[in-house]
């Protein structure tokens, strides 16, 4: 980290009273600041598990560092699992190339029996989101990845599932960064089903600030970790998209540590800016 010790690390964090560097992307999400822009999103797709049957899908594009793994995290480990809706979900994050896999990972997570088969998976799998529908709670498929038309085929297969004439309760939400409204024009099956279509944008003036100004608090921080001018140089320069926020914060945060101060100064801002600008143009490697 910034070529310091792990020691020094360390002592800079209790230092600058936090117990780790609020500016990481860590896997769980653990710095999540809820936004107006999240709050919207969340309830849209919280409304598919309680909404009518049919509209059981929703379709959520976001370009690279949106913020769609964020969401998807909390989601998956939060929303759901924290019993806010008393259904279980699947969080499939990683690459799915084959229907195979995608089963599999699912039938994994749930703790299923896992036969060699995709056709076995699928009976199985079946069997799970019958019992829970007929339990009242059903399933909760969350994907983030770019879904190729053979998966697509087999997330149909399953959201078409019925028994007795009647949809078993499979609900999904899936975020990518491909043309999904695209995709679906050409499904009639997917074009029922889906009840929400949202591209991700980017964070207001205000959302933005939020987010750098209430993760140093969450990692324990009492006082302002930036200083007022850093904060506006971080959230222009990033346009409110929030890769760019997180990694232009985190730069400067690498300056910090090596530095004697006590807060992030709108010149450590300048220079993390210049040193992102050079990496991006290939100066360094």
């Amino acid at each position: 980290m910034n070529g310091l010790s792990e020691q020094t690390v360390v002592n800079r964090l209790r230092q600058l009273g936090l117990i780790e560097n609020p500016f990481f992307s860590y896997p769980d999400a653990r710095y999540f600041v809820p936004c107006v822009e999240h709050t919207s999103l969340y309830k849209e797709i919280l409304r598919l598990c309680v909404g009518e049957p049919r509209q059981r899908v929703a379709l959520i594009r976001g370009e690279k560092g949106a913020g769609k793994t964020t969401l998807t995290t909390r989601l998956s480990s939060t929303v759901f699992a924290d019993g806010v809706i008393s259904m279980p979900s699947v969080l499939v994050s990683e690459e799915i190339p084959t229907p195979t896999t995608f089963v599999r990972t699912v039938n994994d997570t749930l703790g299923l029996d896992t036969r060699r088969s995709l056709a076995g998976r699928l009976e199985v799998l079946k069997a799970y989101a019958s019992q829970q529908t007929t339990q009242g709670k059903g399933l909760f498929l969350i994907i983030d990845e770019n879904v190729n038309s053979q998966v697509w085929s087999t997330l149909l297969e399953i959201l078409d599932w019925q028994e007795d004439g009647q949809l078993l309760s499979v609900r999904a939400a899936v975020f990518s960064e491909s043309n999904l409204f695209k995709f679906e024009e050409t499904k009639t099956l997917l074009r029922e089903y889906v009840s929400v279509r949202r591209t991700m944008s980017n964070l207001s003036f205000s959302s933005a600030t939020r987010i750098l100004e209430n993760r140093p608090k969450m990692a324990g921080r009492a006082a302002p970790l930036l200083q007022p001018g850093a904060v506006s140089e971080i959230v222009e320069y990033s346009n409110g998209h929030p890769g760019t926020l997180i990694s232009l914060a985190n730069k400067a945060f690498q300056k910090l540590l090596g530095s004697n101060e006590d807060s992030i100064s709108l010149q450590m801002v300048l220079e993390a800016r210049s040193k992102i600008e050079q990496e991006e143009e290939g100066y360094v490697a």
